[in-house]
């Protein structure tokens, strides 16, 4: 009896432990999906936007890739920023903001939002550092104002930097048209 006891004691702590406001330093928040969408379907649906923001499209995929596995229910609390970041892009709230988000961190978690507004921001990263891959990601990750020594001295900068660029040339490979086969 008391173990059956201590078993739902430990249960029920576990249960109260995984919802509370703050999540432990580092540990990605995946609540059960409330919205069905398919890998596919948020694979095409940032390929199909990214062009109309002036976005590589494998640079978009590479950066919700690493960021969110391209999973749209993924919350990361930063304790740096006191905040969480959020969704397929992890965008934090202040920066959807700026981009004219008014909704929760519900509604950004919404792919078509979050795609919307994490591509806005890559355009403001392209913006400033044109079509470099490299830069693009510093910037995603470390803001639109970051200065390039960021970029070329943080630690977790050139990891996140690096997992990009892999990323990048993964789907570039994929995404290789074929030549048309000539028949002689």
């Amino acid at each position: 009896m008391r173990r059956v006891i201590l078993a739902c004691a430990i249960l029920l702590c576990l249960t109260f432990s995984t919802l509370r406001a703050e999540a432990p330093v580092g540990v990605a928040v995946v609540p059960p999906p409330t919205m069905k969408y398919s890998r596919s379907s948020i694979i095409q649906k940032i390929t199909d936007a990214a062009s109309a923001y002036n976005i590589d499209p494998e640079l978009a995929l590479a950066i919700a890739e690493v960021e969110s596995s391209f999973n749209p229910n993924v919350s990361l609390y930063e304790p740096k920023f006191k905040t969480y970041s959020i969704g397929l892009f992890q965008l934090f709230i202040p920066t959807a903001r700026a981009y004219g988000f008014k909704g929760n961190a519900q509604k950004l978690k919404d792919p078509q939002v979050n795609i919307r507004l994490g591509l806005v921001h890559l355009n403001k990263c392209v913006e400033r550092f044109g079509q470099v891959v490299e830069m693009v990601a510093c910037c995603h990750n470390a803001g639109v104002y970051v200065e390039e020594s960021v970029c070329l001295n943080n630690r977790g900068v050139k990891d996140y930097i690096r997992k990009v660029v892999n990323s990048y040339d993964r789907w570039k490979l994929v995404n290789v048209k074929q030549p048309p086969v000539v028949s002689l």
